[in-house]
């Protein structure tokens, strides 16, 4: 066996290891459809932006977002990736604690001149509360204040309950009453001056977030990419 032999099988190992390493890249390259569920303030106003810059970065994913405040069964109904904010149910997923998800109480200046400015979340009894629709159990709507290590629970009612964020946005630029919502959600209106935030003193009580996922599904590269990502952009501190 001559040196003619040595080189014709270091040449065979070489293509061996380079398909194998091809093979890796192929594994660890995100590719395919993600189906992911997510609250619909959250998913349009926090969430969307991170999508867009998702796929991006990864031009062989594709992403099927379904926005819905109705808790989804992942496995019944064929969703690799949730989030959801509010308290947990037991189950066999995996779930990722987030950033708790911050609200924020504002209402426009002719409310304010109107109807007074509430001095203490305690206040709100006396007032329009703009409610969500969803609501369905007394906890639901309670309205959690804090103040150091004080906390204020406050019974809200309201005349007026809507199923959908920016029709309760609309509301409180109208005039009409007080809302309770996510940070992002109002930010624009409270830098426009259409809103303004109430209860400098006190912070709303925040909502628990977490990433689910099924605890026995086998990863693909997709799924990792997405799920580092995320709890890289939303995890908690």
């Amino acid at each position: 066996m001559g040196s003619a032999y040595y080189e014709r099988c270091k040449h065979i190992l070489s293509e061996a290891q380079a398909a194998d390493s091809l093979a890796q890249i192929m594994n660890d390259t995100p590719r395919g459809k993600l189906r992911i569920s997510a609250p619909v303030t959250f998913g349009s106003y926090s969430l969307m932006p991170f999508v867009t810059e998702f796929l991006r970065q990864h031009p062989e994913v594709e992403i099927d977002l379904h926005l819905t405040d109705r808790f989804v069964d992942l496995v019944e109904e064929g969703y690799e990736v949730a989030f959801r904010i509010g308290p947990l149910a037991a189950s066999s997923l995996t779930a990722r604690p987030l950033a708790p998800y911050r609200l924020l109480a504002c209402a426009a200046p002719s409310y304010l001149t109107d109807r007074g400015v509430p001095q203490t979340p305690g206040d709100l009894k006396n007032h329009e509360c703009l409610g969500y629709a969803y609501w369905s159990r007394p906890a639901d709507r309670e309205w959690v204040f804090c103040k150091g290590s004080a906390v204020e629970r406050v019974q809200v009612g309201s005349r007026l309950q809507v199923n959908e964020s920016k029709a309760l946005l609309s509301a409180a630029l109208d005039g009409f009453g007080i809302v309770l919502g996510p940070e992002d959600f109002l930010e624009p209106a409270l830098r426009s001056g259409g809103l303004v935030r109430l209860f400098a003193d006190y912070q709303a009580s925040s909502r628990q977030m977490h990433l689910l996922y099924t605890a026995n599904r086998q990863r693909t590269a997709k799924l990792r990419r997405f799920i580092d990502a995320a709890l890289a952009r939303f995890g908690a501190p």
